[in-house]
C-alpha cells in the first residue's frame, strides 16, 4: 500500500520576540508563540459617522440653475454653497426634469409629466447624489426657501395645485438608499400651494410635518443635523403637472 504523504504542519508567525534565540517574525512551532487578539474597529452607528459635513450658516444657496442647460446633474454642483455640492436626480425615470430658460436671462428647473401611476419627485442632494449615504448638518439654518410656479392637476382635491416638499434625512432614509432606517417609511414633509405666477415659498424646519407611514412614523423631530436631500414631488394620482422651480436656498 502506498504511503500517504504526511500533511504539512501549520506554522504561525510570531510578531513578538519570545527569547534571545528567537528572532522577530521567525516561523516557529505553535507552542512557542504568543497569540494576541486583533481589535477590530467598532461598527458605525450611523452613515453620518462615515461622511458628515457641518454648515456654518452661509452662503445658503443650494441651486439657482444658472449654468448651461445641459449641466443639470453636474457634480460637484457649482451653485451649492457652505460645504454642499449635491446634484439632481428624479423618479420615476420617465418624469420630465431639465433646465430651461424662463425669460431672457433666468434659468429654472422644469419638472413636468402626468399619469405616471406612482409618486414622482425631483430631488436635490446636499452632498453628492441622493442615496450616496452622505450627511449634512444644517443646524446653522432655520429653513428652506425657493421660488415656484405652475399647475398640478389630480382627482385628489387635497393635492390639486399642491407641491409636496420633503426633507430626506439619514434618520428617515432606508438603508437601501444610503440611510439609517431599518425598513421603509415616509419623510418630514410640507404641502405648499402653487399658482401660475412666480411666488417665493419659505418653510421653517419646524413647519415640516412628521412621517405618516412606515417605520419612520415614530419620529417626531426633524433630524436637521443629518440632512441628505430636498425633494419636490407630486401625487401618484396627478394626471398632469407642469412646474418651474428656482433659487433654492437655506436661510
Amino acid at each position: 500500500m502506498p504511503r500517504v504523504p504526511e500533511k504539512p504542519r501549520p506554522r504561525f508567525l510570531c510578531r513578538k520576540r519570545l527569547a534571545s534565540n528567537v528572532s522577530n517574525h521567525q516561523w516557529i512551532r505553535p507552542h512557542r508563540c504568543a497569540f494576541f487578539k486583533i481589535l477590530e474597529p467598532m461598527p458605525a452607528q450611523s452613515v453620518c459617522d462615515l461622511d458628515h459635513t457641518k454648515g456654518i450658516g452661509h452662503p445658503g444657496k443650494m441651486d439657482d440653475l444658472e449654468r448651461p442647460t445641459t449641466e443639470l446633474q453636474f457634480l460637484p454642483n457649482p451653485s451649492e454653497g457652505d460645504g454642499r455640492n449635491g446634484s439632481w436626480s428624479w423618479y420615476p425615470p420617465n418624469a420630465g426634469v431639465k433646465i430651461i430658460q424662463d425669460g431672457r436671462t433666468n434659468n429654472a428647473l422644469h419638472y413636468f409629466g402626468g399619469n405616471l401611476g406612482r409618486w414622482s419627485g425631483a430631488t436635490l442632494a446636499f452632498i453628492g447624489g441622493n442615496g450616496a449615504g452622505t450627511c449634512y448638518d444644517a443646524s446653522a439654518y432655520q429653513g428652506v426657501r425657493f421660488r415656484v410656479k405652475g399647475i398640478v392637476e389630480t382627482p385628489d382635491a387635497t393635492l390639486v395645485n399642491n407641491l409636496v416638499v420633503t426633507l430626506v434625512t439619514a434618520q428617515t432614509q432606508t438603508r437601501k438608499l444610503g440611510g439609517d432606517l431599518n425598513g421603509d417609511g415616509g419623510h418630514f414633509h410640507k404641502i405648499t400651494a402653487v399658482t401660475p405666477e412666480w411666488e417665493t415659498v419659505e418653510i421653517p424646519f419646524s413647519a415640516f410635518e412628521k412621517p405618516t407611514w412606515g417605520v419612520s412614523a415614530v419620529y417626531t423631530q426633524l433630524a436637521v443635523d443629518r440632512m441628505q436631500a430636498i425633494d419636490f414631488g407630486v401625487s401618484d394620482r396627478a394626471t398632469n403637472f407642469d412646474l418651474l422651480i428656482d433659487d433654492i436656498e437655506l436661510y
